[in-house]
């Protein structure tokens, strides 16, 4: 509690617990939770699961990503925008997961050499913003807002923070 109510300048702390309810409140009340157990394995296609992955790459590596292209790409696949961003907050979450050491299972099962081979470029707290900016354009994308908006803010975003 002590460590969390006078923290290090700019620091950041990271628990990862599977039950919160198990935490004293006045520490809940001091942390941003993140429900990952609602995250479920994808039901994406996997061709839309390796075209995601590409540009994935593209922004971890930093390239210039032509936001338009890559927007009219997400939105020309059959898969809906809200199953998208859960894989992508799926993805991130793995990141995590591996950058952190924890003993949880991945999400992506299936991609745990894309996982690790890519999590060396990015930062835990690039990791932890990228999910605070996938979840706000989940929620953006359940409230029926517009689907090319919310795909550029998405990756702008998600440029910013590396």
């Amino acid at each position: 509690l002590k460590t969390l109510e006078e923290p290090i300048t700019d620091s950041i702390a990271i628990m990862l617990v599977e039950n919160v309810k198990q935490l004293l409140p006045t520490v809940i009340s001091r942390c941003q939770v993140y429900d990952f157990s609602r995250i479920a394995k994808s039901n994406i296609s996997i061709e839309t699961q390796k075209k995601l992955c590409e540009i994935i790459i593209s922004v971890l590596k930093k390239d210039k990503l032509e936001i338009y292209k890559i927007a009219n790409e997400i939105l020309s696949l059959e898969e809906k925008l809200e199953d998208i961003l859960e894989f992508l907050s799926s993805i991130y979450r793995d990141f995590l997961v591996v950058k952190a050491k924890s003993k949880a299972s991945l999400i992506n099962e299936d991609l745990q050499d894309f996982i690790i081979n890519n999590v060396k470029h990015i930062s835990i707290f690039s990791i932890i913003s990228s999910i605070e900016i996938i979840f706000h354009q989940i929620k953006a994308a359940k409230s029926k807002g517009n689907k090319n908006l919310i795909i550029y803010n998405l990756f702008i975003e998600l440029q910013e923070v590396l």
